[in-house]
This record gives structure tokens, C-alpha cells and sequence, in this order.
């Protein structure tokens, strides 16, 4: 539609846990900041050059959390963002399948 759009960006652990009481307001998607999230979750400087992405993206935390905000996203009905330090994707059932497949990082820049 025309009208502008409310997205609601996810940087912190609360939100998660908070996610349904969001989407209650009427907001149209979802934003998972990863860079931001992984600073606050696991107190890290993501933006060191010796920063290793992949060793937060593949934890079994943050694993948790994704497959968390997947489910709400897709029994709501609204769309799932993920933002990386390369670019922003739009989750979907295509992607999905890769990431079932294979670790967050490596596939899923190349789909949208």
C-alpha cells in the first residue's frame, strides 16, 4: 500500500520476548538487527576488523533466537527483515530453506 510503512527494529533481547505485545500495535514487519543485536546480547565490538561475525551468527543462541522471530513472523503474517554488516534480506520460504541447510552467514546474502 501507499501508506507509509512501521517496521519494528529488533536490537535488543527484550524485544523478542516482547514481540508478540509489538506486533499487537499494528506494526508491518520486522527488523532483526543483527550487527546491533549480537553487540548488546553478547557485549562484543562488531565493529573491530578482528570481529569473527560467524562464531555469534552460528551460536546456538542466536540460532534460537532467529528460528524464535521466523515462527512470530510467519504465524503473524508480516514480513522479517535480517540486516547483516553486508546487506539486508527478506526472509522468506526460499531462503528458509537454506538457512535449514546451511549456517546464516554464508548463504543468505545471495537471496534478495
Amino acid at each position: 500500500s501507499s501508506r507509509f510503512k512501521i517496521f519494528l527494529s529488533i536490537q535488543l533481547p527484550s524485544n523478542i520476548l516482547l514481540l508478540d505485545n509489538f506486533i499487537d500495535q499494528d506494526i508491518d514487519g520486522l527488523l532483526f538487527d543483527m550487527p546491533i543485536f549480537v553487540k548488546t546480547m553478547y557485549g562484543v565490538d562488531t565493529d573491530n576488523p578482528k570481529f569473527d561475525s560467524d562464531k555469534f551468527i552460528n551460536n546456538q543462541g542466536t540460532q534460537i533466537i532467529l528460528q524464535k522471530i521466523s515462527s512470530v513472523s510467519k504465524n503473524r503474517r508480516i514480513p522479517l527483515y535480517i540486516r547483516d554488516n553486508k546487506q539486508l534480506i527478506k526472509l522468506d520460504s526460499k531462503v528458509e530453506s537454506q538457512y535449514a541447510q546451511n549456517s546464516l552467514s554464508q548463504n543468505l546474502y545471495i537471496v534478495q
